[in-house]
């Protein structure tokens, strides 16, 4: 048995990120990182990407889609390709947790309604 597996294993860490461009051409991207005592095990960096065609949609429909739709439609893809890749280095399949893009996509709006109103409160509160 490799010396790899007998010490401690500290485990994978990721972070994913969805990027959607002008062109309707979304991606996923997902850095994967595993690490033990010793250092990195095994780094996986994945953007899985797709194109989008959308003909007669009104601009907030397109914008929610581009980034909250095409996303979701890509994850399991992306989620599959991670999972072979840390399988076929023969460690366990990793499963990336499923991501809640809509969910995600709402809370980011909200936000940012929130800092453009408090931006606007903040010269009224000056005078």
């Amino acid at each position: 048995m490799p010396a790899l597996f007998t010490r401690i294993w500290i485990g994978p860490s990721a972070s994913n990120s969805c990027n959607a461009a002008a062109v309707a051409s979304p991606s996923v991207t997902s850095n994967v990182t595993a690490r033990a005592e010793q250092g990195n095990v095994y780094l996986i960096e994945l953007a899985y990407c797709g194109l989008v065609g959308m003909r007669n949609l009104p601009d907030e429909q397109a914008h929610a889609f581009l980034y909250a739709e095409a996303p979701r439609i890509l994850f399991p893809f992306a989620r599959r390709v991670v999972a072979d890749a840390s399988r076929d280095l023969g460690y366990q399949p990793l499963m990336l947790d499923p991501i809640d893009f809509n969910g995600l996509y709402f809370q980011r709006l909200q936000q940012q309604a929130e800092a453009q109103g408090a931006q606007g409160e903040a010269p009224a509160a000056d005078a």
